[in-house]
């Protein structure tokens, strides 16, 4: 989409601000009421096309498949080293602390 969009000075086009990063040379992200897209207004939620990312299982499952509750707590405990290589935002560090509590409270017995 993003090569359509950069090769149509008329067109629009709404995408993750990753696809803008990593090939928006010829691409304008738009302020919202005076509001830029960037990481400070994502995190905080006030660029109002902002969104989170989220994975999801259940409790049960990754009881019953330990391989799954490993993944969880590593992409937890790691997503941030890594996130920025693939243009998304961290998340803060009070986020990834309740995210660790969740699945804490998720894998006791």
């Amino acid at each position: 989409m993003v090569q359509g969009v950069e090769g149509n000075k008329y067109a629009i086009g709404y995408f993750g601000f990753a696809y803008y990063k990593g090939e928006g040379s010829n691409l304008k992200a738009l302020s919202i009421n005076g509001i830029e897209p960037n990481e400070k207004t994502a995190e905080d939620g006030s660029y109002p096309l902002s969104r989170p990312l989220f994975i999801y299982s259940d409790a049960g499952i990754m009881k019953a498949k330990p391989q799954v509750g490993a993944f969880i707590r590593y992409y937890i405990e790691n997503v941030n080293s890594v996130i920025d290589t693939v243009g998304y935002f961290p998340v803060s560090q009070e986020t990834a602390n309740k995210n660790m509590q969740l699945w804490e409270e998720a894998m006791k017995p």
